[in-house]
C-alpha cells in the first residue's frame, strides 16, 4: 500500500477500506445552507467509503454535506453525499476534513479521482498520467 497518505495522527489501522491519494477539486454544500453557496476544497485522499479534504474553513462534526468532485485531467465529475467525521486545524491554517460517504464509490470512480497531476509542485507524492 505505497500510495496510502498517512497524515497528522490519523489511525490507519482502524480503516476497513484502504485510502489513496486523491486528485480532484471539491465544492462542498452544507445541508444547512439555504442559499447553496459552495465552499471550495481540495480532495487529498479517497477510498470507497470516505474522503479526506483540505479546506480553508472548518466543518462541524456530523454535519450532512453534498460534495461535487471534479478531476479535469480525467474529465470526471462526481457528486456524493456524506457526514463530516472530523475537522482538524493544520499548522498552515487549513483544515483537514474527514467525510464518511452515504454510499460507496465504485473502484472505477475511485481510480478516476486519483489520477492526475499534483496541484502543489512541492508535493512529493506524484501521480503520473
Amino acid at each position: 500500500m505505497s500510495d496510502d497518505t498517512s497524515q497528522g495522527g490519523h489511525d490507519d489501522d482502524r480503516r476497513s477500506v484502504p485510502r489513496r491519494r486523491g486528485s480532484a477539486s471539491a465544492l462542498i454544500f452544507r445541508e444547512s445552507d439555504t442559499m447553496r453557496f459552495g465552499i471550495k476544497g481540495e480532495l487529498r485522499d479517497i477510498s470507497a467509503t470516505g474522503l479526506g479534504l483540505l479546506m480553508k474553513s472548518p466543518l462541524e462534526p456530523n454535519e450532512q454535506i453534498k460534495i461535487q468532485l471534479t478531476n479535469v485531467i480525467q474529465r470526471v465529475e462526481k457528486e456524493v453525499r456524506g457526514a463530516v467525521r472530523h475537522s482538524t486545524l493544520q499548522e498552515d491554517g487549513t483544515y483537514r476534513v474527514g467525510i464518511e460517504l452515504s454510499s460507496r464509490l465504485t473502484p472505477l470512480e475511485v481510480s478516476l479521482l486519483t489520477m492526475g497531476i499534483p496541484t502543489d509542485p512541492q508535493d512529493d507524492q506524484k501521480s503520473w498520467v
